[in-house]
């Protein structure tokens, strides 16, 4: 009897000494990167695996330990609630008032918040409601959904959150992540892609330079990525947006024009380019000047 309790406890320990040097995840996530990098494939892979592991323990609570510790009640069937599609049988479309805390999830629930700054922007700090909604949202998620399952294997994040650039989003968000996955290099083989990313830890995100915020860099990390994941959403899901626009293709022979003829081609801008000092020559003169090779005034140039 000794030996097999010896054995048991061995086991035991090795797995939390295998644990303590696993990678883990906070309660809220933050995955940056470039377009393309793989923010969206990273989250979500991270999102199914975490309300997989929900879902499980969650059964087991249900069915088997409360068949022998009657002290465990029926609990709420955790859920994944998402901004975009999400082929899971627990997803569930998130909505505004969730994130204004009008509505709650379902205890021990996972959300993705894909793109960020589409949510809100760091404009928004103007909206005085939604900065206090979205605040106390952040803050206090984990105790609205009661956390995360804890075992001996570990936890997971209640909130994966990905964006492009962290200054680009609301500071609500800023202000309460400390965790950041920061995507350096992928790579695609046949039927995984692998990922690299630092693992970061935000210790002040009030400055608005991202390199100032980050105190520690952890370590890097990887992950392996089946591509069955492409399958679970649309990674270009907000192509409706532009899906009945009209569709510019007209082709330009370069070859017989001279590309220094600038008045002939349209130069895009979103500006309204005011007068140069005094004189009546715009900075867009100037500019087509420069590019035929035609000389410009010194009082133009200024």
């Amino acid at each position: 009897m000794f030996i097999v309790i010896l054995i048991i406890a061995i086991v035991i320990f090795f797995i939390i000494l295998k644990r303590s040097k696993k990678f883990s995840f906070d309660s809220v996530v933050m995955v940056n990167g470039c377009v393309g990098a793989g923010k969206s494939l990273l989250s979500v892979k991270i999102a199914c695996n975490s309300i997989n592991k929900a879902h499980g323990i969650w059964w087991r609570r249900k069915y088997i330990y409360s068949k022998i510790f009657r002290k465990i009640k029926d609990e709420e069937e955790p859920l994944l609630y998402s901004n975009i599609p999400i082929k899971s049988r627990f997803y569930v479309p998130l909505d505004n008032e969730i994130l204004r805390r009008k509505k709650r999830m379902n205890y021990h629930s996972v959300m993705l918040i894909d793109e960020s700054s589409l949510l809100a922007t760091s404009l928004d700090y103007k909206d005085k409601d939604l900065s206090e909604d979205l605040s106390l949202f952040l803050k206090l998620v984990r105790h609205s959904v009661r956390g995360s399952y804890r075992n001996i294997f570990g936890s997971y994040p209640n909130v994966i959150i990905n964006t492009q650039s962290k200054n680009d989003n609301h500071y609500a968000f800023d202000r309460t992540i400390n965790q950041v996955l920061y995507l350096t290099k992928s790579i695609t083989f046949p039927f995984y892609k692998v990922i690299w990313c630092r693992d970061m830890l935000l210790i002040d995100s009030v400055q608005n330079d991202f390199d100032d915020d980050i105190k520690e860099s952890l370590s890097t990390r990887w992950f392996l990525i089946p591509k069955r994941y492409f399958k679970k959403y649309d990674s270009y899901a907000y192509e409706f947006l532009t899906r009945d626009k009209e569709v510019v293709k007209q082709i330009v022979d370069y070859i017989n024009v001279d590309v220094r003829d600038v008045e002939k081609f349209y130069i895009p801008s979103f500006h309204n380019w005011k007068e140069i000092n005094a004189s009546n020559v715009s900075l867009n003169d100037i500019l087509i000047k420069f590019y035929i090779k035609e000389e410009v005034s010194e009082d133009e140039s200024k």
